[in-house]
């Protein structure tokens, strides 16, 4: 081989190998910024975290996952923490979860400022809500605007880890019931520009 063709092959063997990576890289996984506090005390702002674009293309979203979606009201991706599930009926009082009428513990929430009337997840919807219930937002959203789980922090260095997605059973709950809770169907519809 001559010495162009040689120093071509070398480029070449090792810029194809690190594009495809990058490309299966960035085909399962997507790189994402919290920018608020609305997830303290689990996630802080300023931190960045790895989001598995994969984990729910054979599966489904389960409580408790944190997950990165298309919000409607908000002009980006918002991350939160699935709490119901469709069929169930939530209801936030002063930051305390009650699904289907029954109190659920969160061991990951903070804060109590948050409130919301009953609301029944429709099909194909989940109720999404930040863990810091002083400074959440709350919605109802579709499953196709769901982008993936939050998966690795992995800025800064010293805060490396997985995140902490909490698997809430209901079945494991004492529950207090909730008998104020009623049946209102509602689900934002999100439309989201090809290419998301």
């Amino acid at each position: 081989m001559s010495g162009w063709k040689k120093i071509t092959w070398d480029v070449l063997s090792v810029i194809i190998p690190v594009l495809l990576l990058f490309v299966a890289f960035r085909m399962f996984f997507l790189m994402a910024y919290i920018p608020s506090p609305s997830m303290v005390p689990n996630l802080y702002p300023g931190q960045r975290i790895i989001v598995n674009k994969a984990a729910y293309w054979f599966g489904e979203p389960r409580r408790g996952d944190i997950v990165v979606y298309h919000s409607n009201n908000y002009e980006r991706a918002i991350i939160h923490r699935v709490v119901g599930l469709p069929g169930d009926l939530v209801q936030i009082k002063r930051g305390k979860l009650y699904i289907n009428g029954r109190y659920v513990e969160e061991p990951y929430i903070q804060g109590n400022g948050v409130s919301t009337p009953p609301q029944k997840v429709p099909p194909d919807c989940y109720f999404i809500i930040g863990d810091n219930r002083d400074a959440a937002i709350w919605e109802i959203v579709p499953r196709k605007a769901l982008v993936g789980k939050a998966w690795i922090r992995y800025w800064p260095p010293s805060q490396w880890g997985r995140v902490a997605n909490y698997p809430l059973q209901l079945e494991a709950q004492s529950g207090r019931s909730n008998p104020e809770l009623t049946w209102e169907p509602v689900c934002a519809i999100v439309s989201l520009p090809s290419g998301r």
